[in-house]
């Protein structure tokens, strides 16, 4: 008899990293736009009624041939949950690939900005480095 090993991931370890891997898209997407246009522009981090945890992310920028609007939601799936490293509802990129953050439209000041996002087994997180313009998946 000859047994063949396979990797085998839960459903959740699969949600947590395609999630993962969708919200560096997104934010990558955002900043290269942001230096693409010369404009800033914005995330939306949407926290369920408790402000503990978010529960989506939206976003829109202008569209590249006839200046409609290019808008997403993405929300979070049930078996992931998102927290930051400070409370921010808004993450605003520039064209020089800089961002500001800010909570209840006061500017919060930070040199790196960190998003949790954990399932039941795994823990990723998402930094953005203010000066470099890189946005790292740990």
């Amino acid at each position: 008899m000859i047994i063949i090993p396979r990797l085998y991931s839960s459903t959740n370890d699969i949600s947590m990293d395609t999630f993962s891997h969708e919200m560096v898209s997104m934010l990558q997407t955002v900043q290269l736009q942001s230096k693409a246009l010369q404009q800033s522009l914005s995330v939306s981090l949407n926290y369920a009624a408790n402000n503990l945890y978010i529960e989506s992310f939206s976003f829109s920028y202008p569209g590249s041939i006839d200046g409609s609007s290019i808008s997403r939601v993405i929300d979070v799936p049930e078996v992931v949950v998102v927290s930051v490293n400070e409370f921010v509802d808004e993450l605003i990129f520039y064209p020089n690939l800089t961002w500001e953050t800010y909570s209840l439209s006061s500017l919060k000041d930070m040199d790196s900005f960190q998003i949790s996002l954990t399932s039941d087994t795994l823990t990723n997180m998402i930094t953005i480095y203010k000066y470099s313009g890189s946005i790292q998946l740990e």
